[in-house]
């Protein structure tokens, strides 16, 4: 039952703006939707396990969300939905990409496995990847983490590798000094993700 209400009180926030709250609540003509029962992470495919199934007026369903398992069991979530959250269209990868991390890589990224150097992060954290040497310089600054050790759990770890979304032009000079062993790790506050030019390497 409390997890039934903080259902109905989610919805109830999402259209309480439209006015729709002003009608009376249709309760003889409950519809099915689909709600995650634990965290589902990006690249990892949805069983039944993770879902189950409740009962809100009709007036309260909020849009995209799916009202059968079978629309949902195989899907990717390209973000993470969160336990008792509703599951909607937008937030699952399209079917056609495939399954695995290459359903959650946006178009023109690239994904990127790369050294951890034994640095304890998580996948979802933000990272700058910083080339050693002389001058030392940030190759990429609040790079993404998809998955850490090739897990996309998001439970933080000592890594072995990192892999990370990088624009195309990023991937060689990475792949080079990585090939020196010369890169290390920084996680950032996932509130700090914006560049800072005088960090980063030189052309």
């Amino acid at each position: 039952m409390r997890r039934l209400l903080s259902l109905l009180f989610t919805a109830a926030a999402l259209l309480g703006c439209t006015g729709l709250l002003d009608r009376p609540i249709d309760t003889e003509n409950m519809v099915m939707v689909i709600v995650a029962a634990r965290d589902l992470y990006p690249g990892v495919t949805i069983t039944e396990d993770d879902l189950f199934a409740v009962e809100i007026p009709p007036q309260l369903l909020p849009n995209g969300v799916y009202l059968h398992p079978d629309h949902v069991v195989g899907r990717i979530p390209r973000q993470r939905i969160l336990r008792n959250e509703f599951v909607r269209a937008r937030r699952l990868a399209d079917p056609e990409t495939g399954v695995g991390l290459q359903a959650v890589v946006p178009d023109g990224m690239r994904a990127l496995a790369i050294p951890g150097g034994g640095a304890v992060v998580s996948a979802g954290a933000y990272v700058d990847v910083w080339r050693e040497g002389d001058g030392p310089c940030a190759l990429l600054q609040a790079a993404f983490v998809l998955a850490v050790n090739g897990s996309v759990r998001r439970e933080p770890v000592p890594t072995e590798t990192l892999t990370v979304l990088v624009a195309p032009a990023s991937v060689a000079p990475v792949l080079r000094a990585a090939s020196t062993g010369g890169v290390r790790v920084a996680v950032r506050a996932d509130d700090d993700v914006a560049d800072k030019p005088e960090l980063a390497c030189s052309p």
